[in-house]
């Protein structure tokens, strides 16, 4: 958040905040952030809990369907790899 609170402040003094290395926010996301900040100031650090959460929920379900896939990868080569292999594959 507090990269966030930075990018609004360089926006609001007619500073790019896209200059330095500090912001990485779209320009689209800065402007809404600035809006929110701006009404409901008080709902900001409630709403990248939301964003966090539910970041975190994506990322866990794009990692267990990559596992998924590399598993049915694994199973679909299996034939092809030496017979000695089998002790370190994922399937068992």
């Amino acid at each position: 958040m507090l990269l966030v609170t930075e990018g609004l402040f360089l926006k609001r003094n007619d500073i790019s905040p896209y200059e330095g290395d500090v912001f990485h926010q779209t320009p689209l996301m800065l402007n809404f952030l600035d809006w929110i900040e701006g009404n409901y100031s008080q709902v900001l650090p409630g709403l990248f809990v939301v964003f966090d959460v539910l970041l975190a929920i994506l990322i866990g379900r794009a990692a267990v369907e990559t596992g998924r896939f590399m598993l049915l990868l694994q199973q679909k080569s299996k034939p092809h790899y030496h017979k000695n292999v089998d002790e370190s594959l994922l399937l068992k």
